[in-house]
């Protein structure tokens, strides 16, 4: 599990905004296209909604972290949702992209 970051209700905060609340140094708040599809692609059956949100909630709440992985970059969870999105993909796909034996994120406690 991550560390939960609160931040005030009813507060809207931008993607560049969370990752500064969070402490990220450096991140693009675009997100890889290619990766992007394959990972919406992947989680599509866990699309609860079944309204296709999955994609939005994706590129609206990771950033493309390269604090650790300086070369390629990796993403990194803002909220709670998408941690859990990359956890789910990390058990369907066998990625790393929350592994908690290594390093353990922090992330906002909002939607």
């Amino acid at each position: 599990m991550p560390n939960i970051v609160h931040v005030p209700q009813h507060r809207n905060t931008t993607k560049q905004e969370a990752a500064e609340l969070l402490g990220i140094q450096v991140y693009d708040t675009a997100l890889p296209q290619p990766w992007l599809n394959e990972v919406a692609g992947n989680l599509s059956s866990l699309d609860v909604d079944a309204s296709g949100k999955l994609y939005d909630i994706l590129l609206t709440s990771l950033v493309w972290c390269y604090d650790q992985a300086k070369i390629f970059g990796a993403p990194y969870p803002l909220t709670l949702k998408a941690w859990a999105y990359l956890k789910a993909l990390d058990m369907k796909t066998g990625t790393h992209y929350v592994d908690e034996t290594h390093s353990l994120l922090n992330v906002l406690d909002i939607g």
